[in-house]
């Protein structure tokens, strides 16, 4: 899928490195967001570790913090009578995260021209 956004002045960029930008994220969260995104399943860390060939640990961590910031959802599934921490799975979604994003893109719109209006137009 073409993730390259057209903006003025023939200039480009991806939609990963906005979110990037937007979010604080690095290239491997931006990657998860995406994997869970046209994931047709629900994904727990074990199955996302093993793919992306990273610990659980790395992977928990990442997770945590995207679920954090509301781009991805997490949900708790049954133990199976097994005792110790609960297991979660992971997925995106989608109308949620459009409307997280397009939100926070609006917000980020109007803070800059605010900001450059205040440093164009300063006494």
């Amino acid at each position: 899928m073409e993730t390259v956004l057209q903006i003025p002045y023939q200039k480009k960029t991806q939609i990963e490195k906005l979110l990037e930008f937007m979010y604080g994220l690095n290239e491997k969260e931006v990657q998860l967001i995406f994997r869970l995104l046209y994931s047709d399943t629900k994904l727990n860390i074990e199955e996302l570790a093993e793919e992306f060939k990273v610990s659980k640990a790395l992977i928990s961590k990442s997770l945590s913090e995207l679920a954090n910031k509301g781009l991805i959802e997490r949900e708790k599934v049954s133990n199976e009578g097994r005792k110790g921490r609960p297991i979660y799975v992971y997925y995106v979604d989608r109308e949620q995260l459009f409307k997280r994003i397009s939100r926070d893109l609006e917000e980020l719109v109007q803070a800059s021209i605010a900001k450059l209006k205040e440093y164009i137009f300063k006494s």
